[in-house]
């Protein structure tokens, strides 16, 4: 999706000549060039710079000239002057952009390729309103409701029961008004909330802080990005709840930032501001991706089942589809398969796994899907880290660096290589030497010595 986005972006600028990139007709567009260049600031600024281990940018004061309406992250070129940067040049925009299009994809090459712990790859899909209310939203870990339409009784139905089975929904406020406290009291977990819509009489920045400093994500977003959060407001919800019901996210000047309640298997979290800077500015703070980051972390580990088992064990497992009764192919490590007629009471629900004869890895295969399954592998080897091609090629730095994907392209890489001159003719030469200089001493030594003949003579 990355890699895809990315090309379309360049291929609609395909026709443009270079002084086509300059120019900004109206003050609210974005000039090709400057659009080009702000859009790949944006994932080395938001992205490299925060996730990628020791990364260098690509120009020091390209922060500067290609932001221009992130207050937060610091100085920027005024936005109505856009047109005016006649530099960088368009080569070196493009140049920019393959250098962080390479290391954003070293990134993402590493987050999901597999090997020890199980990655995942989180792949969003919107949708529009009539859609969610006529599609299967089984399937999908967490529901994330921005400024939903309406909230009748199907729509309150279809996320109940979506929440009961174990998914997450988020739901946002908005300018359609349709979170109110009488559809909200219809969700069990928040029979006795009450909330009111603030608008704030000017703009004005709000602390969030830690009313619960053990709840799970609260300690992982601290640990990534300290409290507390500033956030200017200019409208919010004005949630309440019973006394003694403890909410782990608040404001420092009153009311909670966020509720989170636990509905079935599933949980309800319910944000008092929206993502749209009509409400505030939180949409473009490191605050907010930091958090949505660490929520869809946390929703997509709380639906998966665990992908590991012991030999003799049954392993739960969901399944995409509705289908209740399925039939599987398990192929074990030894490379023997097995066929397993399964069945899970309810759409959505897990099928009970079993036939795990021996430890190693197991290929499960049902329905066009395919899992990879584990048993009795130990649990340091999920911490093995993998890595890609270029990112070994890149690190080997002037060293020859080979890599092969099987044994037979190991060995012809193996033949291929430079070979020095053989050493066997210089150590023989070198044994013959010294076996002759042997020799030549052990006769020095051997020799019976005798006094010169005139002493001989006076001796006598």
């Amino acid at each position: 999706k990355f890699k895809q986005t990315r090309r379309q972006t360049e291929a609609l600028c395909e026709p443009l000549e270079t002084e086509d990139y300059i120019p900004q007709p109206v003050d609210f567009a974005s000039p090709p060039k400057w659009h080009l260049s702000h859009s790949t600031w944006f994932f080395e600024e938001m992205i490299l710079k925060k996730f990628y281990k020791d990364y260098q940018i690509f120009h020091p004061h390209f922060s500067f000239l290609f932001n221009s309406y992130y207050h937060t992250i610091g100085e920027r070129a005024i936005r109505t002057e856009r047109g005016t940067m006649t530099r960088p040049t368009v080569v070196e925009v493009y140049k920019y952009r393959k250098y962080v299009d390479e290391h954003v994809e070293k990134l993402l090459e590493k987050a999901i390729s597999p090997g020890g712990h199980a990655s995942t790859l989180v792949i969003p899909r919107r949708m529009d309103w009539d859609s969610f209310l006529s599609l299967d939203v089984g399937d999908f870990s967490f529901l994330f409701l921005c400024n939903p339409q309406t909230l009748d009784q199907a729509a309150v139905r279809k996320i109940t029961t979506f929440a009961e089975r174990g998914g997450i929904v988020v739901i946002f406020p908005g300018e359609n008004q349709a979170v109110t406290e009488e559809v909200l009291r219809t969700f069990s977990c928040w029979e006795k909330l009450s909330l009111k819509a603030e608008n704030l009489d000017s703009e004005s920045n709000w602390n969030v802080v830690l009313n619960d400093q053990n709840e799970v994500m609260a300690k992982s977003v601290a640990g990534k990005l300290p409290p507390p959060w500033k956030l200017p407001l200019r409208k919010r919800l004005k949630l309440e709840l019973p006394a003694g019901q403890m909410v782990p996210w608040m404001f420092e000047e009153g009311g909670p930032f966020a509720l989170s309640a636990q509905l079935g298997a599933g949980q309800m979290w319910l944000f008092s501001i929206t993502a749209n800077r009509d409400w505030s500015d939180w949409p473009i703070t490191p605050f907010f991706f930091v958090f949505m980051q660490e929520l869809i972390r946390n929703a997509a580990g709380a639906r998966q089942n665990s992908l590991m088992t012991e030999v003799g064990g049954v392993l739960p497992l969901s399944w995409p589809g509705r289908e209740t009764e399925m039939l599987f192919e398990l192929l074990a490590p030894n490379g023997k398969t097995r066929n397993l007629a399964l069945q899970r009471p309810v759409e959505h629900a897990a099928f009970l796994v079993s036939g795990f004869d021996e430890p190693g890895i197991y290929s499960l295969s049902g329905g066009g899907f395919r899992r990879l399954l584990a048993a009795n592998v130990p649990s340091r080897e999920g911490q093995l880290a993998v890595y890609g091609a270029s990112e070994l090629q890149a690190s080997a730095g002037k060293f020859p660096l080979c890599i092969s994907e099987t044994p037979a392209e190991l060995l012809e890489q193996l033949s291929e290589q430079r070979q020095g001159r053989p050493l066997w003719p210089l150590l023989l030469l070198l044994a013959f030497f010294l076996s002759m200089l042997e020799v030549l001493f052990a006769n020095i030594r051997s020799r019976q010595k005798q006094p010169p003949a005139r002493l001989q003579e006076l001796l006598k």
